[in-house]
């Protein structure tokens, strides 16, 4: 019930905040605790990961870790990312892993899998809406990451892909950190 209630909430703030993007340029922005953020989002998705047969590597940062941006729309971002793992690595299985790294300024959310990997040709290309490689198959719509990608910009956030060791994908989201007053 608290999930339902949790999701309830976050589904009428995205709506409030897709009809105020609609009204106006800009997002609001306020400090976000990253870690807690990070942690209820792979905790809804706990079901998933786990019909999946994937496993989730995060280790909490030990101390706060904040960055400016909307929660809401910080949370659609790395539920995308992590959906979009997730889905890579069916029906096998494998780990998901999220690492927080903290730069003097910028906050970077590395998630990664170990999947098979995006070609050099797509990589460019995966960012664009309704950009699918799985197009025989039922998953996705092919706007996550467009939506992910939009979504971190408009918070002045930077999102691009890389490969991983020794296969799969790294995704990286570099968020402007909050200065602590």
């Amino acid at each position: 019930l608290e999930k339902v209630e949790k999701q309830t909430f976050r589904a009428s703030r995205i709506v409030s905040n897709l009809l105020e993007f609609a009204r106006k340029p800009g997002v609001e922005r306020r400090p976000v605790d990253l870690a807690s953020l990070l942690a209820d989002t792979s905790d809804l998705l706990r079901e998933r990961l786990t019909a999946r047969s994937v496993r989730l590597a995060f280790v909490r940062p030990a101390d706060a870790v904040r960055v400016i941006g909307s929660e809401g729309e910080l949370q659609q971002v790395f539920t995308n990312l992590m959906l979009n793992a997730i889905d890579a690595m069916a029906p096998n299985g494998g780990t998901l892993t999220i690492a927080v790294e903290r730069a003097e300024r910028v906050v970077r959310v590395a998630i990664s899998d170990e999947g098979p990997g995006i070609p050099d040709e797509w990589r460019e290309r995966i960012f664009e809406p309704y950009a699918r490689r799985d197009t025989h198959t039922a998953r996705g719509s092919g706007i996550g990451l467009y939506a992910a990608k939009r979504l971190g910009e408009s918070m002045g956030a930077r999102l691009w892909c890389e490969p991983a060791r020794p296969h799969g994908a790294r995704f990286v989201v570099a968020l402007p950190a909050a200065v602590a007053i």
